[in-house]
């Protein structure tokens, strides 16, 4: 049976620490949403210096283009082995307490990881302190409606699993992002 993530910083370390081999074999599922991201966001993302929050395994990554100078950062010792092969620039380091200096990033990006946590007001204001004035923030995560995550709610319970997972819709990510500083340009 897998760990489940409880809530504090420490589990949700420890279990994604446990999860790095099955997570990047499972990822495959959103392989085609990853690959169509990256293409929509390439323009923004070539030729600049990119912080990656909860890069995990580095799949994202591996889509960006070449010419995209890219920081991985996770807390996850695990995942930043894996992600070795795909981002040749690596941090373990806390998306909530970023360790590094003001107005450091043209672009940072935080793909499918925000939604481990029930507050993400931190994580947002941390990026918007890390980004250069005029940089661009790109954030991607799951849908409220997204079929999967509908599921694992559902029979997760009955396999004694819980699905920690905490999905905003935009009105109320987009207030988030306001809050901090961000504006928001699409959604």
């Amino acid at each position: 049976m897998n760990p489940t993530y409880e809530g504090s910083i420490e589990l949700l370390r420890d279990f994604w620490e446990s999860r790095s081999v099955s997570f990047e074999k499972d990822y495959g599922i959103r392989q085609k949403g990853i690959v169509k991201l990256a293409n929509e966001t390439a323009k923004l993302i070539d030729g600049k210096l990119v912080l990656e929050l909860g890069c995990g395994p580095g799949i994202v990554a591996s889509f960006y283009p070449r010419d995209a100078d890219v920081v991985g950062l996770d807390f996850s010792s695990s995942m930043l082995k894996r992600a070795k092969k795909r981002i040749r620039k690596l941090v373990l380091g806390d998306s909530l307490s970023l360790p590094f200096c003001n107005e450091t990033f043209k672009v940072v990006t935080s793909f499918f990881m925000a939604s481990d946590y029930a507050s993400k007001e931190n994580i947002l204001s941390e990026a918007f302190r890390v980004l250069e004035t005029r940089g661009v923030f790109l954030y991607a995560d799951y849908s409220p409606n997204d079929e999967h995550w509908k599921l694992k709610r559902e029979i997760g319970p009955t396999l004694g699993e819980s699905c920690d997972i905490h999905i905003e819709g935009d009105r109320e990510l987009s207030e988030k992002l306001k809050h901090v500083g961000l504006s928001v340009q699409r959604s």
